[in-house]
């Protein structure tokens, strides 16, 4: 599982070049690095599964977030070409979108985005979990997995 997620922005014109490599390096570049590491393990194997952990920020963005939301579009199109190259090795790839999960700087949060409505990390593991237990003929290309009432259909 590729779980990686550095979140920095703020107003993109004021965006620095270092906070969009930064964040570009940790949620696009590690997981392209750990895939690519673990591509011909699995196929040496006769196959595997990768789990990418995207957001809901791949489907709609928040504001003074595009490093962030850019990363997780990117790790999509990151997702479908593993897929597609490691299909034919029975190397299977799927992306994991979470919406607001309660981690410990979440709970420790004072913006108003930490008092959004939250999902446990257990309930995440959840579907993480019944992803990777899928036979390998069989995939969840793609799934979104948040609080009922967080703010996602509509926000913009």
């Amino acid at each position: 599982i590729n779980n990686s997620g550095a979140f920095d922005g703020g107003p993109f014109e004021q965006l620095s070049l270092e906070t969009w490599q930064k964040v570009l390096a940790v949620n696009l570049t590690g997981p392209f690095l750990c895939a690519r590491a673990a591509m011909p393990i699995m196929k040496a194997q006769g196959g595997g599964r990768i789990i990418n952990i995207g957001s809901i920020s791949a489907q709609m963005c928040r504001p003074n977030a595009a490093p962030y939301n850019t990363t997780k579009h990117g790790l999509v199109g990151l997702t479908k070409s593993i897929a597609l190259e490691g299909r034919d090795y029975n190397v299977v790839c799927s992306i994991l979108h979470p919406g607001n999960v309660l981690t410990e700087r979440r709970a420790a949060g004072t913006k108003p985005q930490d008092a959004e409505p939250m999902m446990t990390v257990d309930e995440l593991a959840l579907t993480a979990v019944t992803m990777a237990a899928l036979p390998l003929h069989v995939n969840v290309l793609e799934a979104i997995v948040l609080p009922t009432q967080q703010l996602y259909l509509g926000r913009g």
